[in-house]
């Protein structure tokens, strides 16, 4: 399973029930299927694939964020020039920091099969950012479902054939952001194969506090069954 290298990332998985972190066990519940809340393991920052990533930042696109309230979804595509650091592969976007008050960050990307690990990073000083929430939100349409057996269509912001993949929605609080400064994050992939990526990002109003629960509408995404 795709997983962040973040060890403080609050995971809501529907996938895994096993906590990562020795000693520490699931917390607590959610209705869509089972979901367990757990903590990753630590991982020690490799200086040299740190400054591979940084190097590369210079091409790198740019993700754009989104006025709250009025979502828009970028498309990218990555793992074509990549970073090749100890026999794997990785490909940068760039995020900068508004400047003036800290505020929270919301953004997501799709679910793909061939990412193996992703992190967002601080470029000045390659730091990590660990404290983040992180949502896996289900796929909305499922195409093996019998026409009978499908729920009832939804109006969606998520351009299609989006509406087939699984994403991973993050918050990050705001006193983990440096205002005006420009982060990176990183994916590594499991193949050569290029792919397409959709993510969006938005800072919301300095002091918002950060839920699971409505990190998928401050997404433009409808609300996860049962909330």
């Amino acid at each position: 399973m795709l997983r962040p290298t973040s060890p403080h990332a609050d995971e809501i998985c529907p996938k895994e029930a096993n906590s990562r972190r020795a000693g520490y066990a699931a917390v607590f519940f959610l209705s869509l299927g089972t979901f367990f809340v757990f903590l990753l393991p630590a991982r020690a920052v490799d200086p040299n694939l740190a400054k591979a990533i940084r190097e590369a930042a210079s091409q790198a696109p740019l993700l754009e964020p989104f006025t709250p309230g009025e979502p828009k979804y970028q498309v990218f595509r990555l793992n074509t020039a990549v970073v090749s650091h100890r026999g794997q592969r990785y490909s940068v976007i760039r995020l900068r920091i508004p400047a003036g008050p800290r505020q929270p960050l919301v953004w997501m990307f799709s679910d793909l099969t061939s990412i193996q690990e992703y992190e967002l990073v601080r470029k000045r000083d390659d730091r990590p950012v660990r404290g983040n929430l992180r949502v896996i939100y289900p796929q909305l349409t499922d195409p093996d479902l019998e026409e009978e057996e499908k729920p009832p269509k939804v109006s969606l912001l998520l351009p299609r054939p989006w509406d087939l993949f699984e994403f991973h929605l993050l918050g990050v609080p705001e006193e983990l952001l440096q205002p005006d400064e420009e982060y990176l994050v990183w994916f590594r992939f499991g193949d050569a194969r290029p792919v397409d990526l959709l993510l969006a990002a938005v800072f919301l109003k300095p002091g918002t506090r950060l839920s699971e629960s409505a990190l998928p509408a401050v997404l433009g995404l409808p609300e996860l069954p049962g909330k």
